[in-house]
């Protein structure tokens, strides 16, 4: 090996990734990133759990060097075996999802329990998601409950949303609105779409708080702008009838359905085929009008759901269009929903 004093750091990295200058020499000409690959090949160890569980985190995310998970996951695991929470968390992440390494939940839980153990909120709320999934181990909403309780207490965003969840739904607690909104309204406060949806709600319904209908539309309107599309519907609602502290507007009843719409809300896309079928807040048109009616139809079609009011509504656009328009927009449909049908399921949570 090398004496320390034939060491030197490459710079701009990190201090603990060194090779002899003559290694190093001869690819500082190809750039930055090609140093940094050749420093983490020539290291094969760290000195600290933490110097470990940072080359791990390189490798997984392909930062300045190539994307490894095999990599990543030998790292993360020199990192936990000594007793750093993050990587473990980390190294049981690559575990349940089948990255660089086979897929092992038993393993994946394993991981997540060394990490919760030092009361890491993210191994926690992992935890409490198999829980309340029953996967890899036996479903117990109560259990899930608990470890949702150890991450939210110490801040965690969809920990505290999924309490929220808890409460609201009486799952493993008892139903308790003012505690759902309680939690809701920290997770909301932090950003989480879910939680300002729920938060809104809470609000519009009075449940757990004082009703106000503004401070609903409030929430509402920040999880829509972060795309969740049952707060869009909600919003198009609101400008619908002009209600809850927003005045009627047409134009913005437009808007925020197409946003809901596009995201595959069944009763958005009706919605919006019967304001391009009367030209309501939208000029009229009869091949958009068609296009959401027919996109709303099959998706119903394939849920074995009553579409017949969609149905009448798409044919009526269809009486006032020519064969190729009608044969134009039909495939149009078609493709949007050959590439947006996965997207959809996994809104509707299949």
């Amino acid at each position: 090996m090398a004496d320390k004093s034939e060491l030197n750091p490459l710079p701009n990295s990190d201090s603990s990734l060194r090779v002899s200058s003559s290694a190093v020499s001869g690819v500082i000409s190809r750039g930055r990133k090609d140093a940094l690959a050749l420093v983490a090949a020539k290291s094969d160890a760290c000195r600290t759990p933490e110097e470990c569980y940072r080359l791990g985190v390189k490798y997984e995310l392909g930062k300045d060097v190539p994307l490894d998970y095999l990599k990543a996951a030998d790292w993360y695991l020199k990192a936990a075996e000594g007793g750093h929470a993050a990587a473990q968390c980390a190294l049981g992440d690559l575990h349940l999802h089948g990255r660089g390494l086979g897929q092992d939940s038993a393993q994946a839980i394993f991981w997540y329990r060394k990490a919760a153990d030092q009361e890491f909120a993210d191994a926690q709320f992992k935890i409490g998601i198999r829980y309340e999934w029953g996967k890899a181990i036996p479903k117990d909403l109560s259990i899930a409950a608990d470890w949702y309780r150890k991450a939210a207490d110490q801040g965690h965003a969809i920990a505290q949303s999924k309490l929220g969840d808890s409460y609201l739904d009486g799952k493993g607690v008892s139903k308790d609105y003012a505690e759902a909104f309680f939690w809701y309204r920290k997770a909301a406060e932090q950003g989480i779409a879910w939680a300002q949806i729920r938060l809104g709600e809470l609000y519009e319904y009075g449940d757990g708080v004082t009703q106000n209908k503004q401070e609903a539309v409030a929430w509402y309107l920040k999880a829509a702008e972060q795309g969740n599309s049952n707060a869009q519907y909600r919003l198009g609602w609101a400008y619908r009838y002009g209600r809850d502290g927003v005045p009627k507007d047409d134009v913005q009843q437009a808007f925020w359905l197409r946003k809901a719409a596009e995201q595959g809300l069944k009763t958005a896309q009706k919605w919006l085929g019967g304001l391009y079928l009367q030209g309501t807040g939208v000029p009229q048109d009869s091949q958009e009008a068609y296009f959401w009616s027919y996109v709303a139809w099959e998706l119903n079609e394939a849920e074995n759901i009553s579409a017949d009011s969609v149905a009448e509504q798409r044919d009526a656009a269809a009486s006032s269009m020519t064969g190729d328009e009608l044969e134009h927009t039909q495939d149009r449909a078609k493709k949007w929903l050959a590439e947006h049908y996965a997207k959809v399921k996994e809104l509707w949570g299949e």
